[in-house]
């Protein structure tokens, strides 16, 4: 097998992967609903890199007012990005 029929064969088993994963996701009810950057992670499935990455794509990050060390987001905008970074 050729190194580029590799790298397809590897890229097209991700994507069959995370289009599963992303199937199965809960469709939120009454947006916008705002959820902690650790329910994020644990909702998700992913690191802290993974939502950085995120925010870099465009992903909103709000701040409490109380407690300056908690970032929250919009259920809806982790959706469009991750909608986004699958096409």
């Amino acid at each position: 097998m050729k190194m580029l029929d590799l790298e397809q064969v590897i890229k097209n088993t991700i994507t069959e992967q995370w289009n599963k994963k992303v199937e199965l996701l809960p469709i939120p009810m009454g947006l916008p609903e705002v959820i902690s950057q650790k329910q994020a992670k644990e909702i998700f499935s992913v690191s802290a890199g993974t939502v950085r990455d995120w925010e870099r794509s465009g992903l909103q990050r709000y701040k409490s007012k109380h407690d300056s060390s908690m970032v929250f987001y919009k259920l809806s905008d982790i959706y469009a990005i991750i909608t986004k970074i699958k096409d």
